[in-house]
């Protein structure tokens, strides 16, 4: 996804309503470094309708003012310096997800990434590989921390996707990424309708060991669309710790998909069931990984380019979200930048509480928070924002 994006505003749990953060430019992506749920989430015991977030009661302050609900504090973020080819505007990040202690970042389009890091490349063509790129935890945990300067240099992890364009008809790049242990499961873009400019998204499934991802293009699932908009489409995945991955979709807003679903695969790639997603309005551009208890946060973003495409619905999370997503639509002209939390559970996600890559960094003895990035504008950027009150 190309456009500008800003985004960031930050939910707790059971419900507790989002905390906003003043950012720079499309900061606009999510990573999680949750433990795994032992159960899986996504696992039916019975069909349920979503659940409607209650309205936020509690007032909102900035950081940096008393108030006695630190918890919907607007949140600044700490920029994590980067080196090498993914500080580039051209990288595009368009999802991160921690892989045992890398951060992985996935480029929009790795195979021209390929091009940057070995100039020899020439693209998607045949077998030529791609690029993506990994973050230690622990080089990460020392910048916060001060115990090392910056910039971090991501060092390139080398995608072997053979033939990926033309297993993804009308390709317009790679948009989320999730891990399963070494499973991995990436998601692609492409267009669906050409008259429309309705967006579908092509699965596929692999392993990452060492420095080396290879997909297994022979094998791939169709995600279908859900609306017209162009450049609309599965942002994010959530792999379980049985193997299955469910892919959500961009689009969720009342006026603009009126049923929202998730779609549920096996680690086979095989369609298993679809599960209703609660609206949301505006753009969701990624997703942290599960934790044990089934909780995951989004990303949840909008731009005022874009009001006409999303045509958003009054939201009922904006009188929680703070001074920079009111007033209510159609007036609105700030963006908003959240992260919303959910939670799956019996074959059902609720809403429990943006960025374009989004994490979650567990720090021990430390402040815990949340890793961002942005996708292009201004330019690739990586932060941090501390969130002590999530657990």
């Amino acid at each position: 996804m190309n456009s500008p994006r800003l985004g960031k505003e930050l939910h707790t749990l059971d419900r507790v309503p989002p905390v906003t953060f003043a950012l720079l430019p499309a900061l606009v992506l999510l990573a999680s470094a949750c433990p795994s749920p032992e159960a899986d989430p996504a696992s039916p015991s019975r069909e349920t309708r979503p659940a409607e977030a209650e309205p936020a009661k509690a007032g909102t302050a900035k950081a940096g003012t008393t108030s006695s609900k630190r918890a919907r504090d607007e949140r600044p973020v700490r920029l994590l310096p980067l080196a090498g080819p993914l500080s580039s505007a051209d990288a595009e990040v368009s999802g991160l997800a921690w892989h045992g202690s890398d951060l992985i970042l996935l480029p929009q389009h790795p195979f021209r990434m390929a091009d940057a890091h070995e100039p020899d490349a020439h693209g998607p063509d045949a077998d030529e590989p791609g690029t993506l790129f990994a973050l230690a935890r622990d080089s990460i945990d020392a910048f916060l921390s001060g115990r090392r300067d910056g910039p971090l240099r991501p060092r390139p992890v080398t995608l072997l996707a053979p033939a990926l364009e033309e297993r993804s008809p009308t390709y317009d790049g790679c948009e989320a990424l999730a891990f399963h242990q070494d499973r991995a499961y990436l998601a692609t873009e492409a267009v669906a309708d050409p008259a429309t400019g309705a967006m579908r998204g092509f699965l596929f499934g692999g392993a990452l060991r060492g420095d080396t991802l290879r997909l297994d293009t022979r094998r791939r699932a169709q995600l279908p669309p859900q609306t017209e908009a162009h450049n609309m489409a599965y942002e994010a995945l959530l792999a379980a710790p049985s193997g299955r991955v469910t892919a959500l979709y961009e689009a969720n807003g009342r006026n603009v998909n009126a049923h929202p679903r998730a779609h549920v695969f096996s680690p086979t790639l095989k369609r298993l069931r679809q599960l209703p997603f609660p609206p949301l309005e505006y753009r969701l551009t990624d997703a942290t990984a599960l934790d044990a208890d089934g909780r995951f946060w989004v990303s949840n973003y909008f731009f005022p380019g874009e009001r006409e495409k999303l045509e958003p619905a009054p939201d009922p999370l904006a009188r929680n979200a703070g001074p920079h997503s009111a007033p209510s639509p159609p007036k609105r002209t700030n963006p908003v930048e959240r992260l919303v939390a959910f939670r799956m559970s019996e074959g059902r996600i609720e809403r429990t509480s943006a960025w374009e890559g989004l994490a979650r960094l567990r720090r021990p003895a430390r402040p815990s928070g949340f890793l961002l990035a942005t996708d292009q504008y201004p330019k690739t950027l990586l932060g941090f924002v501390s969130a002590e009150d999530v657990k």
